[in-house]
Parts: C-alpha cells; sequence; structure tokens
C-alpha cells in the first residue's frame, strides 16, 4: 500500500484526498525547485481557507525572482494522489 502525505507531512488515506478533493477544501501549492516544477498537496478545513489560500498563494509575476513565486491548482483525484504519493 502506498502511503499519501501532504505538503507538511501529514500521512492521509486515499479515502481522505478522495473526500477534500470532492468538497473543494485541496490545493496543489506548485513552485520552482531543484530544476522543475514541484508540487504539494495541502488540505483546508473549510471553503473559505480554501479560496483564500487560492488568492494569497498565487505570486506569479510579484516576485523578484521566478525560484520564489507560487501558484495554486484546484486537483482532480488522479493529480491529488500523484503527488501525495
Amino acid at each position: 500500500m502506498t502511503g499519501y502525505y501532504t505538503a507538511d507531512g501529514t500521512e492521509v488515506t486515499r479515502r481522505d484526498i478522495e473526500y477534500v478533493v470532492k468538497q473543494g477544501l485541496a490545493l496543489l501549492i506548485w513552485s520552482h525547485g531543484q530544476w522543475r516544477n514541484r508540487a504539494g498537496l495541502v488540505i483546508y478545513n473549510c471553503q473559505q481557507e480554501t479560496d483564500d489560500a487560492e488568492m494569497r498563494l498565487q505570486t506569479i509575476g510579484q516576485r523578484w525572482s521566478m525560484w520564489d513565486e507560487t501558484w495554486t491548482e484546484r486537483p482532480t483525484l488522479a493529480e491529488a494522489l500523484r503527488v501525495a504519493a
């Protein structure tokens, strides 16, 4: 069985991920790292937190270096599972 983890290292189950993706409480937070784009799965407690984070973490074009930029994506179940694996 494959373990799934959020960006902060919290272990979650496939069922957890299915639920939060369906409820719209999951975001993929993307950034540049190790010469490629990297993502982490973040799970929020409510829709308002998710919406706020989605707006706050969109920093493309707002930083001096592209390496400091982040952007978000509302994942599909397949994307969330791939990033969390």
